[in-house]
Formats: C-alpha cells, sequence, structure tokens
C-alpha cells in the first residue's frame, strides 16, 4: 500500500476529498451512495462460473462471490473517482510547509505525527516539541508559505545527486553501484536514472529544484503526477509535472488555505 502527499487548496478540506474516497462501504451501502457507480463484470463471472462444474446457478454463484446483478449483468458498485482510501493531516509530511520569516500564527497549524513519528513520542526517542517547529506547519495561508525557502534544500540535494552520480567510477553490475542507487533513489529509481543518466547538470538541477507534491486539490479537482498504486510504485507519470504544479500553483489567491495531506492507497 503506498502513502503520497496531496496539496488541499481552501477551507473544505473533508468536503474536497470526500468525492474521491475509495468508499469502504458494503456493497449494500454503495447502493445508496451517489459516488458509487455499477461496474460490469459479467465477462469475469462468466469465465470463473464455467471453469469447473458447480452446483449453484450463475445467479448464486455470482451472490456468493459477491457480485450484485443489475439489468441481467454482473459486477460491483465502486467510485470510479477513487484516489484515497484514508487520510490525515501532515502524517509523513508533518511540517511540510516552511512559514516566511517573521510570520506568527496563533495556535497550532500541524495535524496529526506519522506512524513512526507517533511511535518515536511514545517510546520517548522524540518530542512533540521537535516535530512541531514553530517555523513551519501543515496548513497556512498561501502568502505566508516561504516557497523559496522550501525548494532551496532540493536545489542543494539535485546538485549532490547528479555531482556524486556522474562521479562515480565503480562498474555498474558492482554491489557498490547498486547501494548507491539504492540509498539515493530508492528500490524503484528507474526514471529517476534515467534522468541522471541523460539531463545536463543544470537542467537536472532545475527539474528536480522545483517543489511539488504528488497531487492537488482544488475547487474539487484533482491534479495529479500520476496513478500510484501499491507499494509507492507511481505509473503513468506526467514528466511536465512540476511545471504543471507549478503554473497552478501560481493562480491560486494570496489569501486561501494550503493544507498539506498524507493520503493512503
Amino acid at each position: 500500500m503506498s502513502h503520497f502527499v496531496v496539496v488541499v487548496v481552501g477551507e473544505n478540506v473533508k468536503e474536497q476529498l470526500e468525492s474521491f474516497w475509495e468508499l469502504d462501504l458494503s456493497q449494500e451501502e454503495l447502493l445508496n451512495d451517489k459516488r458509487a457507480v455499477f461496474i460490469d463484470k459479467t465477462k469475469r463471472v462468466l469465465e470463473d462460473y464455467n471453469s469447473k462444474d458447480r452446483d449453484c446457478s450463475i445467479d448464486e454463484y455470482a451472490e456468493q462471490e459477491g457480485y450484485f446483478k443489475k439489468d441481467n449483468k454482473y459486477g460491483y458498485y465502486s467510485n470510479p473517482n477513487a484516489k484515497w482510501d484514508w487520510y490525515v493531516i501532515g502524517g509523513r509530511w508533518r511540517g511540510e510547509l516552511k512559514l516566511k520569516a517573521n510570520t506568527k500564527i496563533e495556535g497550532n497549524n500541524y495535524g496529526e505525527l506519522g506512524t513512526f513519528d507517533s511511535l518515536d513520542v511514545r517510546d520517548g526517542k522524540k518530542k512533540i516539541e521537535e516535530l512541531s517547529p514553530p517555523t513551519h506547519c501543515d496548513f497556512a495561508l498561501k502568502r505566508q508559505i516561504d516557497i523559496a525557502g522550501m525548494e532551496e534544500p532540493l536545489r542543494i540535494n539535485a546538485e549532490r545527486l547528479w555531482t556524486e552520480f556522474h562521479n562515480l567510477t565503480v562498474d555498474k553490475e558492482s554491489d557498490e553501484y547498486k547501494s548507491w542507487l539504492r540509498d539515493n533513489l530508492g528500490f524503484f529509481s528507474n526514471e529517476e536514472l534515467k534522468r541522471l543518466e541523460s539531463m545536463p547538470k543544470d537542467e537536472y538541477i532545475a527539474c528536480k529544484s522545483t517543489w511539488a507534491p504528488y497531487a492537488l486539490l482544488w475547487n474539487g479537482k484533482w491534479y495529479e503526477k500520476g496513478t500510484m498504486g501499491w507499494w509507492g510504485v507511481s505509473s503513468n507519470e506526467e514528466t511536465q509535472w512540476p511545471t504543471i504544479f507549478k503554473e497552478l500553483w501560481n493562480q491560486i489567491p494570496d489569501n486561501e488555505m494550503i493544507t498539506v495531506v498524507d493520503c493512503h492507497i
């Protein structure tokens, strides 16, 4: 299963996200949910039913397997726009937003801790104050957010990655090379590796220096980098996502509330 970060624009975070819930409901409850539509699985049901001798009718078999019958078709109800099954504000991305210097916010602009941070606080390895610096937050007005300050570490890291990679002198089949890729790019590094191999230094740094969450939800419309699957694997990725996000970000009014959400699917 996967976690990914979504930026929601506006005060009505819950209301906007609800349209994209995976709908963890019984099929009976789904019948009365306006977000659910009937997904035709008649071909699969017929193939499975006919794959062996059975002592029940096809209607009985379909019901046993959790399918509904509608207009002489077999299927189930689900939300075709589903993007998440649960979420928290902040979570693994707690403190993602950096505040501009001298910005004062009344109250606690933090959501919930991520699972690992919660365990560390419980076990006394970390203090909640360490995880809630006044210089950062999980939600704030757009005009209060220091985007340049958030992007500077990205630029520094991109320069480091490109330089280290192109200074590697070991064989690509060596354990040292594979270890560097795993430690710096993660286990699913093919696309990032292609960028490092093909892009000139300045182009790579520019590409990786834009703060761009995985998805943006604004006025009920969902914009995303790709399709998030299991184990953090993203497919059908939009190569120009940083540019697309930046263009959208620049259109958002300065007085809109920006909230960082840790979504799970």
